[in-house]
């Protein structure tokens, strides 16, 4: 072995060796809800180490060639092997877009599930963050059938024209629960209702509207409902910067992020043995050991967890969020919204679907440790308060979003429909209304939302004003719905 070979394998192994002995930021991942893969490493920088380690190989096969013949003949047989893989690696790749069937068809702003299909699967209600491994088990699992109509968006029953029709994302759409159970479903059958759902999952306030516009006005309806789920839909509107006209590198990256191989290869690393599910620094993990949540207290309690951004977005006055980007981003969405039901005709009830935190929190106050919360919601910001500020804070302004969405609805003559109160009271009662450790609604929370929204419409249709409906609902109406669970 030369100098030169020498020097080559040196600086191989302290390559690989510093890729892998300096770990990501697992505060950071915790805190923003990404994957921890052996309890050190982001899936990005995961997928780094094995890429390093394959190259470091290759590289080490031709250098380390005795004669110069030899070493041509290695770089030779590598490249004629890359000229070989490559192609068929993009052929594979163009085939496989072709016999998978994707998730979503992305054809146009307003993208939609390939019509016509159906999937089958069962949800696992499971801890997927690190300092959750040793939680409580969740919610038993829900068997789900989602059913796409030739429009590709979720609905069974098919009618020539409709009386309502949905907008929203996966509460709308109806995340981990089946075709029976999503509350536009309840509803119907509730009011005996013809009902559109527009809703699906990953859609934001833009593709409200572009979903509206697209199918919603030319579906004769008379009413339009439109779910504001105050977690994503404000995130979402402050990212969705000309979506309409992406740049060429946007289409690309976009191309390459719903590749059926990259998709395997992901769901490959998130699996890897040991990976996930292996919990992180043991700080972190002490730090997130009052999650889940256990309400109400004693037997029949149900786990709820959730993220630092809950807390941290929940912190915030309702004055600096009505003048800041997300509000104002997802205002404008919604004022093209009212326009155009105004412009058809229609009449637009804002539903309000609250996070699980926003829920949950009043019932458990007096138990909450919240020196370990305010640390929590540090790993997402540079400044957080002192604790008895920072709680101060938090239950002063848990409803601050929702008090931003009445207050535009007021103001622009837009029914609003709360679901705050109900859920709340459900899960007080011992209705596991959402999922402990995802962020959607169980069965159970669906009932208990369609009550609600379908109480409100009944009310209406009784010569009641629907602008401003409350959320409460009687304790054996939501029992009727959920079972008495």
């Amino acid at each position: 072995m030369n100098l030169r070979q020498k020097f080559f394998l040196s600086a191989v192994v302290i390559a690989n060796g510093l890729l892998i002995a300096i770990p990501s930021n697992v505060s950071h991942l915790v805190a923003h809800d990404r994957t921890v893969i052996l309890g050190r490493y982001s899936q990005t920088h995961f997928g780094w180490i094995l890429g390093v380690v394959i190259l470091s190989i290759v590289g080490l096969y031709i250098d380390q060639a005795k004669t110069r013949e030899t070493y041509r003949r290695r770089w030779f047989r590598v490249v004629a092997l890359l000229m070989v893989a490559l192609p068929t690696l993009l052929l594979a790749d163009f085939a496989l877009r072709r016999i998978v069937t994707p998730t979503y068809v992305y054809d146009d702003l307003a993208f939609h599930r390939p019509p016509n299909r159906t999937w089958t699967y069962e949800f696992s209600d499971v801890p997927t963050s690190g300092w959750a491994a040793k939680a409580p088990p969740g919610h038993q699992p829900v068997s789900c059938t989602l059913t796409a109509d030739e429009r590709g968006y979720r609905n069974v029953d098919v009618q020539s024209s409709y009386e309502v029709v949905t907008l929203g994302d996966s509460f709308t759409e109806g995340s981990n629960v089946s075709n029976d159970n999503v509350w536009t479903t309840l509803f119907a059958r509730t009011t005996g209702k013809r009902v559109y759902n527009l809703g699906m999952t990953g859609y934001g306030p833009v593709h409200y509207l572009a979903s509206l516009r697209q199918h919603g006005l030319s579906l004769g309806s008379e009413h339009v409902i439109c779910m504001i789920y105050e977690g994503n839909d404000f995130r979402t509107a402050e990212r969705e910067l000309g979506p309409e006209h992406p740049s060429i590198w946007e289409r690309l990256s976009q191309y390459a992020d719903r590749s059926p191989i990259r998709m395997t290869l992901d769901r490959v690393i998130q699996g890897w043995p040991g990976g996930a599910t292996r919990p992180p620094d043991p700080e972190l993990v002490e730090l997130f050991s009052w999650l889940p949540l256990m309400v109400p207290e004693g037997a029949g309690s149900h786990p709820y967890a959730f993220g630092p951004k809950a807390l941290l977005e929940h912190s915030q006055s309702a004055d600096l969020f009505e003048i800041g980007p997300t509000w104002l981003r997802a205002k404008g969405y919604l004022d093209e919204i009212r326009a155009a039901c105004d412009a058809k005709g229609l009449e637009l009830t804002m539903a309000f679907a609250p996070t699980k935190a926003h829920v949950v929190l009043p019932l458990v106050r007096g138990r909450l440790p919240i020196e370990k919360m305010q640390q929590i919601a540090g790993m997402r910001s540079d400044w957080v308060p002192a604790a008895d500020v920072f709680e101060r804070m938090l239950f002063e302004n848990l409803d601050a979003r929702e008090r931003v969405v009445r207050s535009w609805c007021a103001s622009n003559d837009v029914a609003f429909v709360s679901t705050t109160e109900a859920l709340r009271d459900a899960v007080a009662d011992g209705v596991h209304a959402y999922f402990a450790y995802d962020h959607h609604w169980t069965p159970a929370g669906h009932r208990v939302v369609a009550e609600v929204i379908a109480g409100a419409f009944v009310e209406a249709d009784d010569g009641a004003s629907l602008e401003d409906a409350e959320s409460g609902v009687a304790p054996e109406s939501v029992s009727a719905l959920t079972g008495g669970k």
